[in-house]
């Protein structure tokens, strides 16, 4: 399976949900509150109070800065490794009079502790054995983000796909950075048009949530219009783009796309651009936009790119480099500066037809 190396921006775009213990019983009530305000709230088991003490304790033994306190109070001191809050959960599964809810919260926090150990695939199944139990819908959503992260992790993307349509219907809805890990799963599965969908449904998602549009959201459509030959499409996914972002890699795609469409003067134009601000910092970059500009009978400013490039020491004066140069000068009707190139020329060539 491709590596998607250019978007692979995409778990910063929703940072992985870390699997976290359940231990802030007050909390809980409160948000069990605030959901019935909302809609009816799923009918749980309460969590009894040994079961609460067992999973606060595995959660300092895991991590104990992970554990609310007040400002400036230190982390507790945990009793065990967090391999020791494994071996204790483990153990208080098998506890007899556990209900549903304290199952699901003591998978939970093995969640967490897999996830610290850096277990992947226990952390995906202690997830996944969260939803086997009578849960909040708050938990779910949590549970179920975070497996599609995973899945999308370990490069499981139909899974992590899955998942996602999963989170979607509890959420009563798509979201922009949700929809747009999608895409990308899409992609990485190669089913290019259903990627696309997803991705043109971002920006307007984005939009409507009162967010900003992000630079890697309009990339993947790039991508994807590449991908699909819809050259112009990706031209004027481009064009929105090095208004905002006006970085070196999108002005030089945009460059040669317009080449790829025959438009010859506004590929000079973008590589143009793109040396005026000081983006090309290569020989090969330099002496390219000046044969662009002597092709397309502009000489001087041929001229002039390449005399910058020799001062600032990035062109190497050269016989050709310096023909080229003479050339330009000559074209432009410049005699004595042409005169001057012509003569430089002849110092590093044994070519008696220069001279």
């Amino acid at each position: 399976m491709k590596k998607f190396i250019p978007l692979l921006f995409v778990l910063w775009a929703l940072p992985l949900v870390m699997p976290t213990a359940v231990v802030d019983l007050q909390g809980q009530a409160m948000a069990q509150q605030a959901s019935k305000a909302k809609k009816k709230t799923r009918k749980v088991p309460a969590m009894r109070e040994p079961t609460y003490k067992k999973i606060a304790e595995a959660q300092v033994m895991i991590d104990p800065e992970s554990v609310p306190r007040e400002e400036g109070e230190p982390a507790p001191e945990p009793t065990g490794t967090p391999q020791d809050a494994v071996d204790m959960l483990i153990k208080l599964l098998d506890k007899r009079g556990i209900n549903s809810y304290e199952i699901a919260q003591i998978w939970n926090t093995l969640a967490f502790a897999y996830f610290t150990l850096d277990d992947m695939p226990n952390t995906i199944r202690a997830y996944e054995n969260v939803l086997k139990q009578t849960i909040t819908e708050a938990l779910e959503k949590n549970v179920l983000r975070g497996l599609f992260q995973l899945y999308y992790a370990q490069e499981d993307y139909n899974k992590a796909i899955e998942y996602i349509g999963r989170w979607e219907v509890l959420n009563e809805g798509p979201d922009a950075n949700v929809t747009f890990i999608k895409a990308t799963a899409y992609y990485q599965i190669e089913n290019f048009r259903e990627s696309l969908k997803w991705a043109l449904e971002v920006e307007p998602l984005a939009v409507a949530e009162g967010r900003q549009v992000k630079e890697n959201w309009l990339y993947l459509q790039v991508v994807l219009y590449n991908e699909l030959k819809e050259y112009d499409n990706v031209i004027a996914v481009l064009e929105r783009m090095v208004v905002t972002w006006p970085k070196k890699q999108y002005w030089m795609h945009l460059a040669g796309m317009y080449s790829e469409k025959g438009n010859d003067d506004r590929s000079l134009s973008a590589y143009y651009a793109i040396y005026l601000q000081g983006l090309l910092t290569k020989e090969s970059e330099i002496v390219m936009v000046a044969q662009r500009l002597l092709n397309a009978e502009v000489p001087y400013e041929a001229a002039a790119v390449l005399e910058k490039g020799f001062k600032d020491g990035i062109v190497e004066e050269n016989e050709k480099n310096l023909k080229l140069l003479a050339t330009s000068y000559t074209m432009a009707q410049e005699m004595n500066k042409a005169i001057d190139a012509w003569r430089d020329a002849t110092k590093v060539t044994e070519d008696g037809e220069l001279h």
